[in-house]
């Protein structure tokens, strides 16, 4: 979903260039770790194209071992590609840190494990979870079977007046769709 979300977006005069990062599809905290190693070779082959950024766009992926496994995967990517490198977990904190937001409820679609890894993730950086939300499904394909429409419901039940920001996670969710909506 992010791919074509990222064609959709971008400006005149702004290409698209992606590699696939092998892992598997059901989220498990080894496929997860595998996927530091597989995002190399994907950063070779998009160095081909001599980018101006390059983005590691699986937010579980890049939160599950802790911020500084974040950053090694920034540090690793960025030497291979010559570009600097931006993961989701670490947009997601620039993001919330930029808006000075420090109490968010989140959305997911991970199963408990992976939720408690994004919520540890986050009070690592200061942010407290105040409500989660999730659609508890392993197989990561089938995150992009959720409909915008289902997001929309969750976010608006799991809202509190006490967080400051809503972040829905995962690039396999819909998200521009949903932030029509919202």
């Amino acid at each position: 979903t992010m791919e074509t979300e990222f064609w959709r977006i971008a400006p005149e005069g702004v290409s698209v260039h992606v590699a696939r990062i092998a892992g598997g599809r059901h989220g498990t905290p080894e496929e997860l770790r595998s996927m530091e190693e597989a995002s190399k070779q994907a950063a070779r082959e998009v160095a081909m194209v001599e980018p101006d950024v390059v983005v590691y766009g699986c937010t579980s992926g890049s939160f599950f071992e802790g911020p500084a496994w974040n950053q090694r995967i920034c540090d690793q990517l960025t030497a291979i590609s010559k570009a600097p490198t931006v993961t989701t977990a670490g947009a997601m904190v620039g993001c919330l840190a930029a808006g000075g937001h420090k109490k968010v409820d989140v959305i997911t679609p991970y199963v408990e494990l992976t939720n408690e890894r994004l919520k540890q993730f986050l009070k690592l950086q200061g942010i407290e979870t105040v409500k989660l939300g999730t659609f508890d499904m392993l197989d990561m394909f089938d995150h992009a079977k959720i409909q915008p429409e289902e997001i929309y419901r969750k976010v608006l039940d799991i809202t509190t007046p006490a967080s400051e920001a809503v972040f829905v996670a995962c690039t396999q969710l819909w998200a521009l769709e949903v932030l029509d909506m919202l």
